[in-house]
């Protein structure tokens, strides 16, 4: 739907190519995200992740722009038609948490989570949301002289926090705050933002969506006693 939306067509029987272009990279991509799996990186420490997205994106054709929140990635994409500035976000994140999956891809990968070294695994699904937006970017680019507009593809980290900082005393250092302080819209700046998450216990097939604040978000709260 989102392809959809970018592409400027109101009529979905006139695109029934992006099903086609759908069909021809979802093989690549679903090996994208078992990849990912396997290879989990925590919070803004995610160095090979960020090189992956990086080096995908320049196959793609797509502008590539890196160094926010530390290990976040831009990529732009300028359509062959004209239209608005959109942009599609991925969060990249991973939790400091043992797999136990019987799945082959299963990660086995350990990483530094405030100064102790922890077992991770993308158990929120993360690795799912790169590799489609990755998957998104691919058909995007080789089809730009359809698009409307301006793509910005938002590849941000520490969604789930940073890994080697105290998440409570530098919260403006973790997610897209960091991201937007770092000038990571500053050029090419969206008037809309499309973000998503897949979940458990929804049909698969179908999207579910809703403007403004959705999904389940964290507070923290730390207590000292004085005795």
């Amino acid at each position: 739907m989102i392809i959809y939306l970018i592409l400027g067509i109101q009529h979905l029987a006139y695109a029934d190519w992006i099903n086609q272009a759908a069909m021809k990279v979802e093989p690549h991509t679903i090996q994208l995200s078992h990849y990912i799996h396997t290879n989990p990186e925590l919070g803004n420490l995610k160095f090979k992740t960020s090189e992956l997205v990086q080096k995908k994106l320049n196959a793609y054709g797509a502008e590539v722009k890196k160094g926010f929140a530390k290990t976040g990635v831009i990529g732009v994409l300028k359509g062959g038609r004209p239209g608005p500035v959109i942009a599609l976000r991925a969060d990249m994140d991973v939790l400091p948490i043992q797999e136990k999956a019987p799945v082959s891809f299963a990660s086995q990968a350990t990483g530094l989570y405030e100064g102790k070294i922890t077992p991770v695994a993308h158990a929120c699904g993360h690795d799912a949301h790169t590799a489609m937006l990755l998957g998104t970017a691919q058909v995007l680019a080789e089809h730009r002289e359809k698009v409307a507009g301006t793509v910005v593809f938002v590849f941000q980290p520490t969604e789930e926090g940073g890994a080697d900082i105290d998440n409570f005393s530098q919260g403006e250092q973790i997610g897209s705050r960091k991201m937007i302080a770092d000038g990571a819209l500053s050029n090419s700046k969206p008037e809309v933002i499309f973000g998503l998450h897949v979940m458990a216990g929804m049909p698969s097939g179908h999207l579910y969506y809703k403007d403004g604040a959705v999904l389940n978000s964290a507070d923290g709260v730390r207590i000292t006693l004085n005795g």
